[in-house]
């Protein structure tokens, strides 16, 4: 249990890469802030019939791209920066979280075309991503320690 808090919570890693895993989830968090709001707004626009609404939702759509490019590349700069291990811990992640994302929704999309299961929400495809993305960090984790 404590190898797994230990992982959770990032024990264990040098300061320099805690103070830039932080500086990452600061930037997720205002890119899904970012989506939240956005669709808010467009959802209010929509409904009280703006005039101006295609320009505040393309306005919006923009703003959300750009966080997330730099989102992106913060990301990236993080990889980068790491040691040799616990990039190999990111990147192990990221690839169980493709073949999930691939696999789970490729079949759920053949089960939804055959009219088995409802039609599936794109947020619940970012739900498993970002589920499967945290559990394959804590997993690696726990195997070097």
């Amino acid at each position: 249990m404590k190898k797994t808090l230990d992982a959770i919570f990032n024990m264990g890693l040098p300061a320099r890469d805690i103070k830039n895993a932080n500086y990452v989830n600061l930037w997720i968090f205002i890119w899904v802030v970012s989506m939240l709001g956005s669709i808010g707004l467009i959802e209010i626009g929509r409904e009280a019939q703006w005039s101006y609404f295609s320009a505040l939702a393309l306005s919006t759509i923009a703003l959300h791209t750009l966080i997330g490019v730099i989102m992106v590349f913060v990301y990236k700069r993080f990889l980068s920066a790491l040691d040799e291990m616990e990039r190999s811990v990111q990147l192990n992640a990221l690839a169980a979280t493709v073949g999930v994302v691939f696999v789970g929704f490729s079949s759920y999309s053949i089960l939804e075309k055959a009219a088995f299961l409802p039609y599936l929400k794109f947020e619940y495809i970012l739900m498993a991503m970002s589920l499967t993305y945290s559990l394959g960090l804590i997993i690696g984790r726990v195997r070097l320690q």
